[in-house]
Parts: structure tokens; C-alpha cells; sequence
């Protein structure tokens, strides 16, 4: 079945796409980058999703889907839509280091654990005795401590905290974003908070500027960049080679030229 697309089916914002056209050569180099990291992380595929491996490679395989998504909608001229998504790639590549880089603390379990209970049994009207039994099972089966899911001596238990999973790491008094992403690299903030208002499409910010200018489109090649760069060197250490190593440090030398520019402006 063949699997290529009629651009002509496609809607585009005319505009910004005659724009993106100035910035081909940045767009093949990312286009090759995303195949060059679906490609490495195939090798990390376990078939086992509830186990480390397999919830380690979701999320990478969930980096990849949404740097494509984004690549794609700056292709159309679809900038706010691409900005959408990369706040989604900056939450999983965040998400994902944290549960790769404590498999000592297992956090995945807790991760899954919470994540099936929100979405899976909450997000319905009614859960199903076969969700609730599945998913006290996985409460066993994991070892799931009782600090987790029991109030205690807290005014609600972690599991009913946003970012909850990640509390036997978590630094701060309060549980959100900000701080998840101090566990990692306190820098993600600054993109996520970037892309926040584009998440609902309702800032009246986005309704007056979607236009494409040199910053905007810099900012989600960095962005697209730094998830999959750092995705492949943690993850994929052995299909770094000189192709890799040709294509990043490329992007890295426009990059670079982007920011000496913006520095002759000051």
C-alpha cells in the first residue's frame, strides 16, 4: 500500500510555507536527523511494553512522532500547530530522561501506575471492574509502595499530585513542571514555557503574530534538535557515527551563525 501523500489534498498557510521555502536546507537536515533516530531507536524495540525497556522506548518512539508532526506542520506554514506539538516532544523528552536515567528508583512502575490510573479509569464515565482489577494488580505486581498511593501524614497522596510518580526524586515543596524539569535540565523549562501559549490556541498573542520570522522557526529547529540530539547520545550511543556526527554538527554550525546573529543586533 503505498503511503505517499497528494500535497494537493493538503491544507497550508500560504504565507509561512513561501517562507519556509528560504529555510529548505534547515528542514532536510532535521528530516534526516528524525530518520537517523527512528532508525537507532528501532534496535531498542523489546516488544514488552510494561516492563523499563518497553516504556523507555514508547517514549522515545513518542519523540520521534512529534518531531515529525512538527517538521511537517512547519513544511505547510502551520507554525502555532508546530509550536503545539513541540510543547508535547519538550514533556516527553523530559519525562522520558527521568524515568531512563533512575532506573534504580523504578520510576516507570509509578509512572504507569498513575498515568493508567488518570487516563485509562478516570477518563471514563464509569471504570470497568476489568480496568479496576487490572489495575490493582499492577499496583502488586509493581510493589508499589503504600506512601505512594495512601495520604499519610500529606493532605492527598502523591499518586493524586500532578508529576506525583516522580516523588522519590522530586526537590521541591510543590509538584509541577518547572521542577520536574530541574531534575533534568532546568533549560526545558524555558522552552516549554516558550511554547505554552500555543497549547490552546486561545492566547491572543498567537492570533496576532502567526506569521513566520527568523526567531520563530530558529527557536523549533533548536528545539527539534536538542530532543532528538539528546535522545540518540542517551539512548543510542552506538548509532552515533560520522553520518550522525555529519548531520549534527551541521545544524549545530547554523545554529551558531543564528545565535552570532542575533548577537550583531544588540
Amino acid at each position: 500500500m503505498s503511503t505517499s501523500v497528494n500535497k494537493r489534498n493538503l491544507f497550508c498557510d500560504e504565507l509561512n510555507a513561501v517562507t519556509m521555502c528560504e529555510y529548505k536546507r534547515e528542514l532536510s537536515l532535521l528530516r534526516r536527523l528524525i530518520k537517523m533516530t527512528e532508525k537507532a531507536i528501532e534496535e531498542k524495540d523489546t516488544r514488552d511494553t510494561w516492563s523499563y525497556e518497553g516504556i523507555c522506548h514508547m517514549f522515545a518512539t513518542s519523540i520521534v512522532s512529534y518531531a515529525k508532526m512538527a517538521h511537517d506542520n512547519m513544511v505547510l506554514g502551520h507554525l502555532n500547530a508546530a509550536n503545539m506539538v513541540l510543547r508535547v516532544l519538550i514533556e516527553n523528552s523530559v519525562f522520558f530522561e527521568l524515568i531512563y536515567n533512575d532506573e534504580k528508583e523504578e520510576l516507570w512502575k509509578y509512572y504507569m501506575v498513575q498515568s493508567y490510573r488518570d487516563t485509562v479509569i478516570r477518563g471514563k464515565d464509569g471504570a470497568s471492574l476489568k480496568d479496576l482489577d487490572f489495575w490493582e494488580d499492577m499496583c502488586k505486581r509493581y510493589e508499589i509502595d503504600k506512601a505512594f498511593l495512601e495520604k499519610g501524614n500529606r493532605d492527598r497522596p502523591y499518586i493524586d499530585e500532578n508529576y506525583g510518580w516522580t516523588y522519590k526524586i522530586y526537590k521541591k515543596k510543590r509538584f509541577n513542571f518547572r521542577g520536574v524539569c530541574d531534575l533534568v535540565d532546568s533549560s526545558e523549562y524555558l522552552g516549554f514555557e516558550l511554547m505554552s501559549p500555543y497549547s490552546h490556541g486561545t492566547s491572543i498573542a498567537t492570533k496576532l503574530s502567526s506569521s513566520a520570522t527568523m526567531d520563530k522557526i530558529m527557536s523549533m529547529i533548536v528545539t527539534i534538535y536538542i530532543a532528538l540530539y539528546r535522545l540518540v547520545t542517551l539512548y543510542c550511543w552506538d548509532a552515533v557515527d560520522e553520518s550522525f556526527d555529519g548531520v549534527t554538527e551541521t545544524i549545530e554550525n547554523i545554529i551558531y551563525r543564528y545565535i552570532d546573529y542575533q548577537s550583531s543586533l544588540e
